[in-house]
């Protein structure tokens, strides 16, 4: 036989053996999406908004096939958050607050549960854009991930953030995770 013929055979081989290697590790990247609910003084100006993020830990996300040997890790998250303002009276007059919008990037530390469950603990910088003004704001938050399928999972998790000269706004959130 030549080299040529065995061409075929040989690549489905290294394909094979690739997705086996591939099937050891959990994915390394984590898309989350869903609603976010805002808690205390956050809950009277606004109403519930909406949240997306995307995560990054080598090999962490997803079902894994075995618990992991180093059950710690560390993960990167950079996200957005949107809360939509509501409508008031205030002394007869009608108010409307404006829509609250959060970006943030975060770093922290992931623990490994088990095999379809994993917590974070993220905190870094976020920027706050409300009525036309974008301020600089610290934030974090704590998630859990439980995995329903290989690579979908359901994550509440609660997260806060502090402006200078403002009070805290906290909020609690249900997303969707799909890892890759």
């Amino acid at each position: 036989m030549n080299l040529l013929s065995k061409l075929p055979v040989t690549l489905i081989l290294l394909f094979l053996v690739n997705s086996m290697a591939a099937q050891t590790k959990g994915q390394s990247w984590n898309v989350t999406a869903g609603i976010d609910f805002p808690v205390g003084l956050f809950s009277h100006t606004h109403f519930p908004g909406a949240g997306a993020g995307i995560s990054y830990s080598n090999h962490r996300y997803g079902i894994l096939p075995a618990k992991p040997v180093k059950k710690f890790g560390y993960t990167f998250n950079a996200g957005g958050n949107y809360y939509f303002g509501k409508n008031e009276t205030v002394r007869g007059y009608p108010f409307q607050y404006s829509g609250y919008f959060l970006v943030h990037t975060y770093a922290g530390a992931m623990y490994n549960h088990g095999k379809r469950t994993h917590f974070e603990l993220l905190a870094g910088p976020a920027l706050g854009m409300y009525n036309g003004t974008t301020r600089f704001n610290i934030g974090g938050s704590l998630s859990a991930t439980w995995y329903v399928r290989a690579k979908l999972g359901v994550s509440p998790s609660f997260m806060l953030t502090k402006e200078n000269g403002a009070d805290w706004l906290g909020a609690f959130s249900l997303r969707v995770s799909w890892a890759f």
